[in-house]
């Protein structure tokens, strides 16, 4: 017996069983991306949070922030950094 009769059904077949596969792995592609794409808000909030310290921490008042200038001339102790 010769495998010639089967290589037209296997052909039609395989296609067949490896469409639920490619579903599988798409469907565990978007679950694997999906939380990323919903904490990107949060990191941005995080990041301008951060930024928001880091510009507090440096410019103690609004005119040392307009000017420039890093809590002087209004430098507070070293206990409120």
């Amino acid at each position: 017996m010769t495998l010639a009769p089967l290589a037209p059904s296997a052909l039609l077949v395989l296609p067949a069983t490896l469409a639920p596969l490619a579903l599988k792995a798409r469907l565990v592609t978007l679950a694997l991306l999906a939380p990323s794409a919903l904490l990107a808000p949060l990191a941005l909030k995080a990041r301008l949070v951060t930024l928001a310290r880091w510009s507090y921490r440096r410019y103690w008042c609004y005119w040392c922030y307009r000017r420039h200038w890093p809590r002087w001339p209004c430098r507070p102790s070293r206990s409120d950094w």
